[in-house]
């Protein structure tokens, strides 16, 4: 038993083209960081489990289609992940704070009514990030200069433009845009709902419907803008759309994503892990640990739900069987891993 249809045609055909979509539109955005590609991948693997045990439900025309269209994903994977080869790993978590106070900034700006103080408050965020440097330059924690410093002072660059064009008002949407406007701040509203109220009851079927509409307000760009009701492509918020349209696709891929199949046997450990990592970013919003002695009890009920896997394959077994949700799994024991990691490297730093 798993939650939500996850196996029907429905299901896995919007699942292969949201993931497609949503590689296209990070590549385009420049913005993503590598536990991004990490979770879609996880989320990939998944698919190519539920396409492989359905291959008799579905028939050999589906299964060989199904199989083209995952092909088809991976492929787009890898530009992206290659977009990110120059980025030395030690400048990881200093991107993906980047990659959040980005999406933070274009966040805020989206709401019909923006408040400046919010966007001040983030840039100041960018400030701290830029006050950093040393002689210029972004420093590894043991005082090296990682490669990659391109990386992160671009997307600095972005933070600050798209900062700087909410305030100055410059993403305003032209009259003759405002139809689309409207139709792609009513959908993203309707996924926002979705997240809030039936993440865990709603069925992957559901969105079916959400994705085709948008896919056919995505269709109605040229050259990759939008054109107005006159016919024209005005410049006044070609990027405020485009940021509604990703968002969407993003909340479609978040709610997959969180209905993704996880079978009745993996359910305790994925509610068990689902746990630690509330209580982890808890305990890291409040400001960290004293001392690594706080983390102990973390480290050890991580070790033991770790020491549960295959040691051959590394998956969670069930008798025989190696249950559905496998990446989900993992993909959040990792999660887990990486903010304890990072709990213990503020206390050896302070």
């Amino acid at each position: 038993m798993t939650i939500g249809k996850n196996n029907e045609l429905p299901a896995v055909y919007t699942t292969l083209v949201v993931i497609k979509t949503l590689l296209f539109h990070l590549k385009n955005a420049g913005a993503y960081s590598r536990q991004d590609l990490k979770a879609l991948e996880a989320r990939l693997d998944d698919i190519s489990r539920i396409i492989e045990n359905g291959k008799e439900k579905y028939g050999q025309v589906w299964f060989v289609f199904f199989k083209s269209q995952l092909e088809d994903c991976r492929q787009s994977l890898v530009p992206v992940k290659r977009n990110l080869d120059g980025l030395s790993h030690q400048l990881d978590p200093l991107y993906e704070k980047l990659v959040s106070l980005i999406r933070q900034i274009t966040a805020v700006g989206s709401r019909p009514k923006v408040v400046i103080s919010e966007i001040k408050e983030l840039q100041e965020k960018l400030v701290e990030v830029e006050s950093s440097r040393v002689e210029g330059k972004f420093l590894a924690p043991d005082d090296t200069i990682p490669e990659g410093q391109e990386f992160i002072n671009d997307l600095l660059q972005k933070c600050h433009f798209i900062a700087d064009s909410i305030i100055s008002d410059s993403l305003r949407v032209d009259p003759s845009l405002s139809n689309l406007h409207d139709d792609l701040v009513g959908t993203k509203g309707k996924l926002e709902q979705l997240m809030l109220t039936q993440a865990w009851s709603m069925r992957e079927t559901d969105l079916f419907d959400i994705l085709q509409q948008l896919r056919r307000l995505d269709s109605l760009r040229v050259n990759d803008r939008f054109v107005g009701t006159d016919g024209t492509s005005p410049e006044e918020g070609q990027k405020f759309l485009l940021y509604l349209l990703r968002k969407s696709y993003a909340l479609i891929y978040e709610l997959l994503h969180s209905s993704k199949p996880i079978s009745e046997s993996l359910q305790p450990i994925f509610n068990q892990l689902s746990t630690l990592k509330k209580c982890l970013l808890e305990v890291q919003g409040s400001g960290g640990v004293s001392s690594a002695r706080e983390l102990f009890p973390f480290s050890i009920k991580l070790a033991s739900i770790d020491n549960l896997r295959n040691s051959k394959d590394g998956a969670f077994h069930v008798g025989k069987e190696i249950p559905e949700g496998q990446g989900a799994v993992n993909s959040l024991l990792e999660e887990c891993y990486e903010i304890c990691h990072g709990l213990r490297c503020q206390v050896e730093d302070s």
